[in-house]
């Protein structure tokens, strides 16, 4: 029995503190007792524990999981969470999140569960209630989410430093969790101006699959059959195995392979041609003063009792000379190979053209005998021990191998210039008539009256400065047909030019005017000159060919022989130091 506090005079009252149950009570005073009253409690809510499991992507490769009493996680992108809360005094559970907010499933009396996939950064509140209690207790956590991150590429390039016929790829790929493939992406641009869109292509590239894979390459560019003035870009692409968004792919950077043009293919092959050119010249030059040196050399011991220690040290600076002079002629056998592979990639010379490349490359393959090499080590060697005789006729013999050996190079130049001559020639045929028909086209857009009239003459004065730069290859063509063994090769175009420039001046002169109709007969004038021009030095080229082609058989047939001769003389050299020895 407790005492009630008085408040006022009709007024009294009793706090019950920390109540755990139930309680009965009456109220007793001045010997009246009330009816028996019952103070209610009403259980609380509440979450004893729950369990959080974390469902992966299958394509992460990572286990599932299960953690216990642990709100804040962190996932990867597409996961599914899935709650498992333990309960007592329970009715519901809310789950809160943003805007939004959700009831999780009763599974038992004290069991309720709720699930949810995530993509993004959340933060969650969790809300339970009794019957008679409405959200009563509340926790929030966060969760974090991991996003499948774009795969990356790294791929470095060799290329095929002369001919670029292949290229070598040597690369790694990676992803946050596996690469699902690459593929080389490539789009031709044609140099034909009728092409209206690029071709574009795309090859698979074997890589294993994982988190990270190296890959090689090897790319062979003859299978496209590119053409002159045509444009190759190309870029690997690289997949991931994103099974939530969709494969994610990255790229590497652009690359770009410009084939020259005709023009600049041509330009090339002068250039080059020209460096052989000089380099032969120079070598005979070198041959030539060589022969100089030995002869002062021998006519100086001749005067001599016996030769001196400088008598000898000046045979051996001769001697290292002529193995400088060696070596210069090996790289000159390399660089013509070179330059002959490169000039047949992308141009379709003749088959006798290619049969006479190939015929000077053997020569000039078999010009330094492996004998010649093997008599320059010995008489290194064996230079101390002969005496004035036995170095006399080493000096003698030495002049004989210079004399045939610079015999034979003046030869493989004539017939160099005469290979570079019809070169030359035949690619400047072959300009003539790409611009007559260039010119006809342009005489036949002259009649259009629709057609643009500043465009027109800005067309024609190309033309006339490309038919320039013919009459600077004509030109080209006279002087070096004054230096060939046989010099009438060149017909006189002189007449013809002029008759052509007048042409194509009267039609840039008549499109100032707008006088397309008389402009457009020039241009046809001008193209019709044009073939005519060309086929007066295809005329030309096959009167002479014959007569040509038996002096080039003569010549080289001479240059094996002598070659045979050499040979059988440098062994019998190496044969006599040997007895010396």
């Amino acid at each position: 029995e407790y005492d009630m506090q008085k408040t006022s005079a009709n007024e009294y009252q009793y706090t019950f503190s920390k109540v755990q149950s139930s309680v009965p009570f009456i109220l007793n005073g001045n010997g009246f007792s009330s009816d028996e009253y019952l103070l209610k409690v009403i259980p609380k809510p509440a979450i004893l524990k729950f369990n959080t499991q974390l469902l992966y992507p299958s394509y992460t490769g990572k286990q599932n999981e299960t953690l216990e009493n642990i709100g804040d996680i962190t996932v990867p992108e597409g996961t599914n969470v899935k709650w498992l809360f333990n309960t007592q005094n329970t009715s519901n559970i809310a789950v809160r999140f943003a805007d939004s907010v959700f009831l999780a499933s009763r599974n038992d009396e004290n069991k309720f569960g709720f699930t949810r996939r995530v993509k993004s950064n959340k933060t969650y509140t969790i809300f339970i209630s009794g019957e008679s209690l409405k959200n009563t207790d509340s926790v929030s956590y966060s969760i974090t989410v991991v996003p499948d991150l774009y795969p990356a590429i790294s791929v470095q390039q060799i290329q095929d430093s002369v001919l670029h016929n292949y290229i070598y790829f040597a690369g790694e790929v990676s992803d946050d969790y596996g690469v699902k493939k690459l593929s080389l992406n490539y789009e031709i641009k044609n140099s034909d101006e009728t092409e209206s869109s690029p071709h574009a292509e795309s090859k698979q590239v074997v890589v294993e699959n994982g988190k990270y894979s190296q890959c090689k390459e090897v790319w062979d560019l003859k299978s496209l059959n590119l053409k002159p003035g045509d444009q190759l870009s190309y870029y690997f692409e690289v997949w991931d195995n994103d099974g939530v968004n969709g494969s994610k792919s990255t790229r590497s950077q652009i690359q770009t392979i410009k084939i020259p043009s005709l023009d600049e293919l041509n330009k090339q092959t002068d250039q080059q041609n020209q460096d052989i050119k000089n380099k032969l010249e120079d070598n005979l030059n070198k041959t030539n003063d060589l022969q100089k040196q030995f002869d002062d050399l021998y006519q100086d011991i001749l005067q001599k009792k016996n030769p001196t220690w400088e008598d000898k040290k000046k045979l051996q600076d001769l001697l290292d000379q002529q193995k400088e002079m060696q070596k210069q002629i090996e790289n000159l056998q390399k660089e013509f190979k070179q330059n002959s592979d490169q000039q047949n990639q992308y141009q379709q010379p003749s088959d006798e053209f290619i049969q006479k490349q190939q015929q000077l490359q053997d020569l000039m393959d078999k010009v330094l005998t492996p004998e010649m090499k093997q008599l320059m080590d010995q008489m290194s060697k064996l230079l101390d021990q002969m005496n004035k005789d036995q170095m006399m006729n080493q000096i003698q013999d030495q002049k004989l191998n210079n004399e045939q050996l610079n015999t034979d190079m003046d030869r493989m130049l004539q017939l160099f210039k005469q290979l570079q001559f019809e070169q030359k020639y035949k690619q400047t045929i072959d300009q003539l008539n790409k611009l007559a028909d260039k010119q006809n086209q342009l005489s036949q857009q002259s009649l259009d009256k629709k057609a643009d009239q500043d465009e027109l003459k800005a067309k024609q004065d190309s033309l006339n400065k490309q038919f320039d730069d013919i009459k600077k290859d004509l030109e080209q063509l006279d002087k070096q047909s004054d230096s060939l063994m046989k010099k009438d090769q060149m017909p006189d175009t002189k007449q013809d030019q002029q008759n052509i420039d007048n042409q194509m001046n009267s039609s840039s002169d008549q499109l100032s005017k707008n006088q397309n109709s008389k402009a457009s007969q020039s241009q046809k004038n001008a193209s019709d000159q044009m073939k005519q021009l060309a086929e007066k030095m295809e005329s030309a080229s096959s009167a002479s060919s014959e007569q040509q082609d038996e002096l080039d058989m003569a010549a080289i047939k001479q240059i094996l022989e002598n070659l045979l001769k050499a040979s059988i003389h440098q062994e019998q050299q190496i044969n006599d130091l040997n007895q010396t020895n």
